[in-house]
C-alpha cells in the first residue's frame, strides 16, 4: 500500500476535524455534550462516545469522504484499510464562560490507519476553537 499517502492521511485529517468544515450543527451537538473523547471510525462513517452511544456529526461524512477521493486519487482502495479512525478529545473547562453564549473548545485529535498489509500510520493535532453559540464557530 502507498505508504506516503497513508501517513498523508493520517497527518491531515486529525487539522481537518476542527476546522472550517465542522458545520454549526455540529458544534451545536458537541457544546450539548460532556466533555471526553469520541471515537470516529471514518470505515463505518460513525462517531461514538466512550459508553458507545452513536453522536450524528456532519463532519464525520465529510472526513470519510475526503478520505475515499484521497485515497482513491492516488490509487489506494479505501477497502485495503482494516482500520481508519480518529479519537477526538474535547474539552471545555480551560477558560470558564457563559456555556448558553460561548464555548472554548480545547480539542486533541489522534488518527490511525491500518493497512491490511503493512504497518500502521499515526497522526495527531491540537487546537483551540472559540464557538459562539450566538453566532457559529469564529
Amino acid at each position: 500500500m502507498a505508504r506516503n499517502i497513508l501517513q498523508d492521511a493520517a497527518n491531515t485529517l486529525p487539522r481537518m476535524i476542527m476546522g472550517e468544515r465542522m458545520s454549526y450543527a455540529d458544534l451545536e451537538t458537541l457544546a450539548q455534550r460532556s466533555d471526553g473523547t469520541l471515537s470516529i471510525d471514518l470505515l463505518k462513517r460513525e462517531a461514538r462516545d466512550i459508553s458507545g452511544v452513536l453522536v450524528p456529526l456532519l463532519i464525520v461524512d465529510h472526513l470519510a469522504d475526503w478520505m475515499v477521493h484521497r485515497l482513491g486519487k492516488n490509487s489506494v482502495d479505501v477497502n485495503d484499510l482494516s482500520r481508519a479512525h480518529l479519537a477526538l478529545t474535547l474539552r471545555t473547562d480551560l477558560v470558564p464562560t457563559v456555556r448558553a453564549r460561548a464555548i472554548l473548545f480545547d480539542w486533541s485529535c489522534v488518527s490511525g490507519f491500518v493497512p491490511r498489509d503493512g504497518s500502521p500510520r499515526r497522526g495527531e493535532a491540537r487546537g483551540r476553537t472559540w464557538y459562539d453559540r450566538d453566532r457559529g464557530m469564529k
